[in-house]
């Protein structure tokens, strides 16, 4: 199976620190399910992971879900954790995941149900500090492919480099701030679509009650050049 993928949040996050006191076992999944016989709907399957805390602190995580453009709206992906399974809508983890110091062993798992389509998906699974998203511990690849030998992930790449954003509060309710000054503030979707424009505000508070719940990419540009950030919006 061949993926080509055209765009990964191309954002700096403090990962390599970090990856050493946390880790998920495998953190990678290159899948193919051929000769499945779609004419059951209800069939699935499951791809499980451990998570273990190796440090000597106790760690408050959250998981964050992207998918490639190309995933199959048939398809209905389950994510779950050890404190609860999540119905497919859900991108994030609304319950903190906590790792006393030495937990290991510690259950999640990703279930596709392709709901009698074929085709193929990139999925990433993001572990990050509770309260800060660009604090990342470990992430999970999962590419996947049912009945289909031949698959792109075709994730649309128009967000410019740049440097690393800090956004208050992260997930987002209604407003957020940033740490910096810019023009303009762009919002994209996670295919790469503009979504939204916001002009400076000398509040410093950008409104963006309007856009449905789920993952974004902002993309700002000012006199001191352009940065990029994740967020959540709930």
């Amino acid at each position: 199976m061949r993926f080509q993928l055209l765009l990964i949040i191309g954002i700096s996050i403090q990962a390599s620190a970090y990856s050493q006191d946390f880790s998920a076992v495998p953190a990678s999944f290159d899948t193919i399910w051929n000769d499945v016989d779609l004419s059951d709907y209800f069939i699935s399957f499951p791809l499980n992971s451990s998570l273990s805390n190796h440090s000597q602190d106790t760690l408050v995580l959250r998981w964050y879900r992207v998918k490639g453009a190309n995933c199959p709206q048939e398809w209905d992906i389950f994510m779950s954790d050890f404190n609860i399974s999540y119905v497919p809508e859900i991108d994030s983890s609304t319950i903190p995941l906590t790792f006393y110091p030495g937990d290991s062993m510690r259950h999640f798992s990703l279930e596709v149900a392709p709901r009698q389509t074929h085709g193929c998906c990139r999925v990433d699974v993001f572990f990050t500090d509770q309260d800060d998203l660009s604090v990342r511990y470990d992430t999970i690849q999962y590419e996947l492919a049912i009945n289909d030998s031949s698959c792109d992930v075709t994730f649309v790449n128009d967000l410019p480099e740049g440097e690393e954003l800090s956004v208050y509060p992260n997930p987002v309710l209604s407003f957020f701030s940033l740490n910096k000054k810019f023009e303009t503030v762009k919002i994209f979707s996670i295919t790469g679509e503009l979504v939204k424009i916001l002009r400076y505000e000398p509040t410093a508070r950008y409104d963006i009650r309007d856009l449905d719940p789920g993952t974004y990419i902002l993309s700002t540009n000012g006199k001191t050049g352009s940065s990029k950030a994740v967020i959540l919006k709930h």
